[in-house]
């Protein structure tokens, strides 16, 4: 005896739910009895997520983001330091605050001056 379409949808849902891979099942055991369609194999979903990346990769230029965003993460890093180190000039004799360590905002200032100038050389040498 044959069980219900809706029972067996139900238990392999609930296989999902607590973490059971989901099988292939054969044709026999398929509640609906039909075969995949011709050209769902696993060569036509890779040619097709191929083609998409390609088309992707045409409208978003990944290369150009990549060398504006390490360009800008540099320019911010030297920045907020440099905010630092203004900031620690112009201090009150009397204030509480916590001094910030210095090594550390320097080491930042180099790093994004070494970020910044590698962002702005690969804009450039990539027009």
């Amino acid at each position: 005896m044959e069980p219900e379409a809706s029972k067996v949808l139900g238990e392999r849902l609930r296989g999902l739910a607590l973490g059971r891979r989901a099988r292939w099942t054969p044709r026999s055991e398929r509640v609906d009895g039909h075969r995949r369609p011709p050209g769902s194999g696993a060569r036509a979903r890779s040619a097709l997520r191929a083609s998409s990346l390609r088309i992707i990769g045409a409208m978003i230029p990944a290369g150009d983001i990549m060398r504006e965003l390490i360009l800008a993460l540099g320019a911010a890093m030297l920045a907020g330091s440099a905010a630092v180190v203004v900031r620690e000039r112009s201090r009150k004799p009397g204030d509480t605050r916590a001094r910030p360590n210095m090594r550390f905002v320097i080491l930042n200032m180099l790093l994004g001056a070494v970020m910044a100038a590698w962002g702005l050389a690969s804009i450039i040498a990539a027009r």
